[in-house]
């Protein structure tokens, strides 16, 4: 039994629709099909119910989707987070450039209803000095698809977790992902103990640091 033995199943799943019925912005259905996945985002909701991170990074934030699970999720058991989001300040869409990170403070305002304790810092991940913000209970990454990029966001934010964090890496189902990784894997020494797939629509996985 590994240490993500969570007891998810014990925790009743929010609907996605109820997750984030007041979105400014939601995407259309076919770019965002997890968003109509109840296997997904409800993942997150519990994994914030679960862990009750005292404070969140969220690498790759977009639209927000996946960091107002997770802070729904946390402030459903009466904490309040610090949460800091990295992203770009844009992302090139068929219809044009798409403010993200505008859309990213206006949904989270929506749904989560306040944003006291959060920052949105613009820019790549790998430029920025996540010193002076941690350390995190809970890290998402989900920026760079790249294996170089999943690997150096994955090195570079691991020490910026607290003893006993969490670091959520998202969409493993990417060949780029899995190989940045295992290699991220290996070059920390994490055991079989401490990490485990989590069996979402696109796949992540978890890693604790016990350091």
């Amino acid at each position: 039994m590994t240490f993500f033995d969570l007891g998810v199943r014990k925790i009743e799943f929010k609907l996605c629709e109820e997750l984030f019925s007041n979105l400014e912005y939601r995407a259309a259905k076919r770019y965002v099909p997890a968003l109509y996945q109840r296997n997904y985002y409800p993942y997150y909701y519990c994994l914030g119910n679960y862990f009750r991170p005292g404070s969140i990074l969220e690498i790759g934030t977009r639209f927000a989707y996946s960091l107002i699970a997770m802070a729904q999720g946390t402030m459903a058991e009466g904490r309040s987070p610090r949460i800091l989001s990295i992203d770009l300040e844009s992302y090139n869409h068929e219809f044009g450039s798409i403010p993200s990170q505008k859309i990213a403070k206006a949904n989270f305002l929506s749904c989560v209803g306040h944003l006291d304790h959060i920052e949105f810092l613009k820019g790549n991940s790998q430029l920025i000095d996540p010193g002076p913000f941690g350390p995190f209970d809970l890290i998402h990454v989900d920026g760079d698809h790249s294996q170089n990029g999943a690997y150096s966001d994955i090195i570079r934010y691991f020490g910026n977790l607290s003893v006993g964090g969490i670091m959520l890496i998202d969409d493993i189902d990417h060949p780029s992902v899995h190989k940045g990784v295992i290699r991220a894997l290996d070059t920390l020494e994490i055991s079989a103990d401490n990490h485990a797939f989590l069996p979402t629509k696109h796949g992540c996985i978890l890693l604790r640091n016990i350091r």
